[in-house]
């Protein structure tokens, strides 16, 4: 589990390293990356957590990450956000 998220945190890195959206990428953005991930796989694998909330959460976060992706190459950008909705989809089939 712990690796999934590194490999989603450095897909997404390496994304706005190459191909930054909104010009060049904020020092804290990777940090900051790090600690959404991180506060929504606790709330994922939180029991009391109902399905609705947790379907919500995982949307509001694919959608978090192929924002933060758009790259100015398509190809690229469809590639990279094809692996971070792979890693997704694997880390909740995971829990």
């Amino acid at each position: 589990m712990f690796f999934m998220n590194l490999a989603l945190i450095g897909h997404i890195h390496e994304a706005n390293t190459r191909y930054p959206y909104f010009g060049k990428p904020k020092r804290g953005s990777l940090a900051l990356l790090l600690l959404w991930v991180i506060a929504l796989k606790i709330l994922l694998h939180r029991q009391s957590a109902s399905k609705l909330i947790k379907n919500r959460l995982l949307s509001t976060s694919v959608e978090l990450v192929l924002r933060s992706t758009m790259a100015s190459t398509v190809l690229y950008r469809d590639f990279t956000m094809t692996r971070i909705i792979a890693v997704l989809s694997s880390s909740q089939h995971a829990s």
